[in-house]
């Protein structure tokens, strides 16, 4: 069994958090845009 606080080797060669954040980012520039259209 793998211990609590070793990271799985996908979270080292993938990293959840650090793609999440940039999907959060996007999806709220991609919102902003969307929003700065219906107001023109």
């Amino acid at each position: 069994m793998i211990p609590r606080e070793c990271k799985r080797l996908a979270e080292v060669d993938f990293p959840i958090a650090e793609v999440s954040r940039h999907a959060a980012r996007e999806l709220f520039l991609k919102e902003s845009r969307d929003k700065q259209e219906e107001h023109c």
